[in-house]
């Protein structure tokens, strides 16, 4: 199976059973290095030069709250450990348009 093929099917399970246990992340990319990687709850960002978000989509689901500050609360701090391991371990140049 094809990806996109495999990336709709997926989708459509999704849209078709919302009680399907999904384990897995949410990662897109807007520019070299900058990442945000999501999951039911969380959503972890990471940016080229090195600022970093996390919001809780729980209590926070308009993301008004950075929880990824200097003075980081343990709890926290696990989250983004764990969601850093999802982050992308390549980076390839931005692909320049053609204009």
């Amino acid at each position: 199976m094809q990806l996109p093929c495999l990336l709709t099917w997926a989708i459509r399970v999704a849209i078709d059973d919302l009680s399907v246990d999904w384990k897995h992340v949410v990662i897109s990319t807007l520019g070299q290095n900058n990442h945000a990687v999501g999951d039911e709850r969380w959503r972890y960002i990471q940016y080229a030069e090195g600022s970093e978000e996390l919001y809780d989509h729980k209590n926070n689901s308009n993301e008004w709250i950075n929880l990824a500050v200097s003075t980081l609360r343990p709890e926290y701090a696990k989250v983004i450990k764990h969601l850093r391991l999802k982050l992308p371990q390549t980076n390839l140049p931005q692909r320049k348009g053609k204009n």
